[in-house]
C-alpha cells in the first residue's frame, strides 16, 4: 500500500503544479497579456476533446470506450448504471453500442462492483466512517472488516486534510 499512497501524493504534486501553471495563465490573461505560442506543452490526451468535436462537427464518429448510462445497451446490468462501451457520437450526442447480455459471470462481477460503488457513494454522501470501512470490506479484493479498517484508518491518516469523515 506505500506504493500506492506515494503514487497517489506523486499525483497531487502534479495536480498542484498544473493549477499553479493554470493560475499564472489565468492572471496573465486577466491583465491582457496573451500568449504568442499559446499554453499548451503537449497534447492532453484528454478523451472528451474528440467527443466534443464529433458532438460540434455531426460527424457520427466511432469511439471505442464512452461513459454513459446503460440505458438498454446491457441488458443484464442495471439501467442506471454507468457502463463503458463503445459509442457513436454526433450532434444527438454519445450513444452506445447495443450489447445484449453479457457472460453471466462477467455481469455478476460487475453488479457486485456497482453494489460496492452504491455503498461508497452512501458512505461519502452520509461523511459516515462505518459506512466508508463497510463498503470496503464487503469487496472481494479486500476480504474482511479488519483489513477494511485498516485501509481506511491509513488512507483517513495520509489524507485528513480533507477532515471529511465523522
Amino acid at each position: 500500500t506505500q506504493d500506492m499512497l506515494d503514487w497517489i501524493d506523486h499525483a497531487e504534486d502534479v495536480g498542484q503544479g498544473i493549477y499553479k501553471r493554470l493560475m499564472r495563465y489565468y492572471n496573465r490573461l486577466k491583465k491582457g497579456r496573451y500568449p504568442k505560442k499559446g499554453m499548451l506543452r503537449y497534447l492532453s490526451g484528454e478523451g472528451a476533446i474528440p467527443i466534443v468535436e464529433a458532438i460540434i462537427k455531426d460527424e457520427n464518429k466511432y469511439e471505442t470506450a464512452v461513459n454513459i448510462p446503460n440505458d438498454g445497451i446491457i441488458d443484464n446490468l442495471p439501467q442506471d448504471l454507468v457502463i463503458e462501451c463503445p459509442g457513436i457520437v454526433n450532434k444527438k450526442g454519445v450513444h452506445g453500442v447495443k450489447w445484449g447480455n453479457l457472460p453471466k459471470n462477467i455481469a455478476t462481477i460487475l453488479r457486485i462492483e456497482a453494489t460496492i460503488q452504491d455503498l461508497c457513494v452512501d458512505a461519502i454522501l452520509n461523511k459516515s466512517k462505518e459506512q466508508a470501512i463497510t463498503a470496503l470490506a464487503v469487496d472481494p479484493n479486500v476480504g474482511s472488516f479488519e483489513m477494511a479498517d485498516k485501509i481506511f484508518n491509513e488512507m483517513r491518516e495520509k489524507h485528513d486534510y480533507y477532515n471529511y469523515f465523522k
